[in-house]
């Protein structure tokens, strides 16, 4: 029998001693770290869909990673008006990477929220042959926010079959 082409991604087991994991609505998991297991409190969103293709062309890439920080200063304006004032989004960065030999776009968020501590936000698109895989952290100590996302990505196992 002949593996017909396409690409499987399976979860590891994620460290069920400090994350929780659960169905977030709109597909995907949402994992939350268990009280006292973390630094911070800290969440992982992770989702996964079909790639529009199996080797994204970096100069396409680059340029959506442009986009990124007026995409946030424009939902940033929009969520000050909805709510007066309460939240505020700063773009830290916006970059197209690789990551584990696949390309990708990391992007980097700051958030105020009126009341709260701040918020460090990482969002990292994937794109693993045929799937794209989509991982939005959020901690309020930046550095953990990244150890949280080489720990979460580095639990995808990929197994990918050329056509």
């Amino acid at each position: 029998m002949r593996d017909r082409p396409g690409t499987s991604i399976r979860y590891k087991t994620i460290d069920t001693i400090r994350w929780d994991g659960s169905p977030a609505q709109g597909g995907g998991i949402l994992y939350r770290c268990k009280p006292m297991a973390c630094a911070t409190a800290s969440v992982v969103m992770v989702q996964s869909s079909h790639a529009p293709t199996r080797n994204p062309d970096p100069t396409a890439l680059r340029q959506a990673a442009r986009l990124i920080p007026s995409q946030v200063q424009a939902a940033n304006i929009m969520m000050t008006a909805a709510i007066e004032g309460g939240r505020k989004v700063q773009s830290l960065s916006s970059t197209a990477t690789t990551i584990r030999s696949y390309q990708s776009i990391v992007s980097g968020s700051h958030i105020d929220i009126a009341g709260n501590p701040p918020t460090f936000q990482t969002r990292a698109d994937v794109y693993m042959g045929l799937a794209f895989v989509q991982f939005t952290l959020s901690a309020r100590d930046q550095t953990l926010v990244k150890r949280n996302m080489l720990a979460f990505i580095d639990s995808i196992e990929i197994a990918d079959l050329a056509g």
